[in-house]
């Protein structure tokens, strides 16, 4: 899905209730950039990361 974009990263949020999902995108090679919280009343605490892209021809 990401391999014609044109874009240089991606970005994405992991809800840190599932540990197992953050495992599966490291290990897919992404980078764990740091914690985020959205600013509503009761939002959970998601990790934010990112990905870099190939450039596309």
């Amino acid at each position: 899905m990401l391999a014609t974009c044109r874009e240089q990263r991606a970005t994405l949020l992991v809800d840190q209730d599932h540990p197992k999902v953050h495992a599966l995108y490291r290990s897919w090679g992404w980078t764990t950039l740091g914690d985020l919280r959205p600013r509503l009343p009761g939002a959970p605490l998601f990790r934010a990361m990112l990905l870099g892209l190939p450039v596309a021809p």
